[in-house]
């Protein structure tokens, strides 16, 4: 068999070029001193036959810089078709409907790291972040363009403030690799009967084009573009990496003390722009079915296939990319269940010789599928659902969780105390007999979560489901704040439950201040809205100033993240179970656990038709935290604790004097 490639794409330091273009008969390597002009000059390239299919080089003739800017012409049985390259490193976009984009010989050198904790796995509060979201809405300082990678880090960057008080050990940063943010919408001319997105912008970028390439939305030359603008590209030819920028907002997170995460999409590709994958594909790099089709499991309707060598390496490559040219602490996979375990298991391989303790996320299900075990045990610690529905629910109006006194998602509260002590993210009743049964290093693997970028927002959830706002009416500023009391109350059990969970948490940006997902017309009135992966305005972009509608939350939020960094380290990653303990009335219980300061009791009361009594061993106790009517009493066999309904309570008894 002949050998498998090296290399492809350009090889930095070099005047080479490969691509892999199985179908191709013919290819030629193009070369621009600037993608908008015609001077170009072509060079053949030679065919060799490898393991994987054609791959055609080319060596050539003029300096990369100022012929920097590249792409291929292919002849293939179909045609003649001129790609960028998806293997290249840097992409220049043109902005507007199909993004003509040609790729650029350009690398970014890889940063050397500065020594720093490595919290577990089972410690870290991870922070979802947009990067334009973030600031897009900041008075920055002079200097400073909001919404881009620099802005994050500024001085008086909002988003360092919320990181600080929520105690974060982690940023996840939204997919930045280069996706065509302009897509064909009902509203443009020319859409040819595209109706998915009728904004015609994709801002969330999950719809990526070039997996070893920045996007250039985020960079400060090319956050407000001009029609037909090429991003990035001066008049004279120069182009400004957007990789460089996103490297040292890495950096610089992580000069903060926070690990970063990359969100990287690699189980589908954007169709909005010419697409050199799709182009060049011999049939097996993404799946199909029977009649041909491409399989849409991801629902985006073209599902790569992650275990065709070619595609496995191309995978590889990106994290590569973002782990070490980058300088990223960890991945987010999107949609994880639809990759082969192989290429998971090579991926989590690669980031631990990378990293002593990597940061590696995945979201374990697609409309294929649910596979959190699998992924897990390759490594990942994947989005924990099973939770989130018993705790919250998984829909306002019907399939409401125990927070609202409801058992509508189908959970317990004794199903609720094993998901908070760390039961796989399996139907919890199977995993109640003893903790004989607990794989630690699986409890330290399942992410608790109650708001993601998708759906809902919490705020916006409970608002539903208290029936305080009907799904699709059109409200104004007053409606949704100041919140009800019962709002509160359900808001204070679900960071509880959310805070105080053993293994790793993540929350987004303004869940703790019950942020909504609205948008208003000129009137001030308009929808609350449960996806924005269209939406570049007033409804994603975070208003910092909003937290002073729910302070009293917000400030709840933050005293219950410095008790878990404060009380419950280093017991969340411990190697013992915790102790369950349950009410001898359904509704009520908790778990105990050793820390360094003494014993702590975590304990809910689910319940909504009254209070429960929970039995702690003999005391003294003292409370760290309790809501509503909690009460200390004491018992002939040691105390109980009153809990009322629907609330939470921490006590702590002190280590004994020797």
């Amino acid at each position: 068999m002949k050998p498998t490639p090296d290399w492809l794409g350009w090889r930095p330091g070099t005047q080479q070029f490969a691509l892999l273009a199985p179908k191709a008969s013919a290819v030629s390597l193009i070369q621009r001193l600037h993608p908008g002009q015609p001077e170009e000059q072509r060079t053949p390239c030679i065919v060799q036959q490898t393991a994987w299919g054609y791959v055609f080089v080319a060596e050539s003739p003029y300096p990369i810089h100022p012929w920097r800017y590249y792409r291929f012409a292919v002849t293939q049985p179909d045609g003649e078709h001129e790609l960028a390259d998806p293997w290249g490193l840097a992409q220049a976009r043109q902005w507007r409907l199909g993004s003509p984009t040609w790729s650029v010989a350009t690398a970014v050198v890889p940063r050397a790291r500065s020594p720093r904790p490595q919290l577990p796995m089972a410690e870290q509060v991870v922070v979802e972040v947009h990067v334009r979201d973030a600031t897009q809405l900041w008075k920055a300082p002079k200097g400073v363009v909001p919404g881009t990678y620099r802005a994050l880090t500024a001085p008086g960057s909002p988003l360092l403030t919320y990181l600080s008080q929520l105690h974060a050990t982690a940023v996840e940063l939204l997919p930045t690799a280069s996706y065509p943010v302009l897509e064909p919408s009902p509203n443009q001319p020319g859409h040819d009967g595209a109706t998915w997105n009728p904004t015609g912008v994709n801002h969330w970028g999950y719809m990526p084009s070039f997996f070893l390439a920045v996007t250039e939305r985020y960079a400060d030359r090319t956050v407000s573009p001009s029609p037909d603008e090429w991003l990035g590209v001066a008049p004279d030819g120069s182009f400004f990496d957007p990789a460089r920028e996103l490297q040292q907002a890495i950096a610089d997170l992580q000069d903060h003390g926070y690990g970063v995460i990359a969100d990287v999409v690699w189980n589908h590709v954007s169709i909005a722009d010419v697409q050199p994958l799709l182009v060049l594909d011999p049939g097996d790099w993404f799946f199909r079915d029977r009649t041909g089709r491409l399989r849409s499991h991801s629902g985006c309707g073209n599902d790569l296939n992650t275990s065709s060598p070619p595609m496995r390496a191309l995978v590889l490559a990106a994290a590569q990319r973002w782990l070490v040219d980058l300088g990223a602490d960890g991945l987010r996979l999107d949609l994880s269940e639809l990759m082969d375990d192989e290429t998971l298991r090579q991926v989590s391989e690669l980031a631990h010789t990378l990293h002593p303790t990597p940061l590696l996320f995945a979201e374990p299900w697609s409309f294929a599928g649910y596979r959190p075990q699998p992924i897990s045990s390759l490594g990942f610690a994947v989005w924990n659902d099973r939770y989130r529905n018993a705790a919250k629910g998984h829909h306002p109006g019907h399939g409401r969780g125990l927070a609202f006194g409801r058992n509508e998602a189908g959970a317990t509260a004794a199903d609720v105390i094993a998901l908070l002590r760390g039961w796989p993210a399996e139907p919890p009743a199977r995993h109640l007999a003893g903790p004989q049964e607990l794989d630690i290093a699986a409890v330290h693997r399942q992410v608790h979560y109650l708001e993601s970028h998708d759906d809902w927002s919490l705020g916006d959830f409970v608002r539903l489901a208290l029936g305080k706002v009907a799904e699709q009416a059109r409200v104004d500023w007053a409606t949704l704040y100041p919140l009800r009391s019962d709002e509160m109350q359900v808001h204070r059990l679900l960071a509880a439950l959310l805070v105080l969970s053993r293994g790793p948490v993540m929350l987004t940006l303004g869940q703790t201040w019950a942020r909504p997902r609205w948008l208003a017309d000129r009137d001030g009135r308009g929808p609350l809205l449960p996806n924005l992966y269209n939406h570049d305005d007033a409804a994603s972009h975070v208003d910092w100033a909003q937290q002073e509608q729910a302070m009293d939350l917000h400030q709840h939020w933050t005293a219950l993240l410095a008790l878990r960094c404060h009380w419950l380290q280093p017991a969340l990653s411990a190697q013992q179970p915790w102790q369950p303990l349950l009410s001898t009335q359904p509704g009520g219980g908790g778990y105990l656990l050793q820390t360094h300061r003494g014993t702590l009791a975590v304990l809910f009361c689910l319940a909504a038709d009254g209070p429960r009594y929970v039995d702690l061993p003999d005391g003294p106790w003292l409370f760290l935290r309790g809501d509503g009517e909690a009460k200390i009493v004491p018992t002939a066999q040691g105390v109980v604790v009153l809990l009322a309904p629907l609330s939470a309570a921490v006590v702590w008894r002190p280590v004994a004097e020797s």
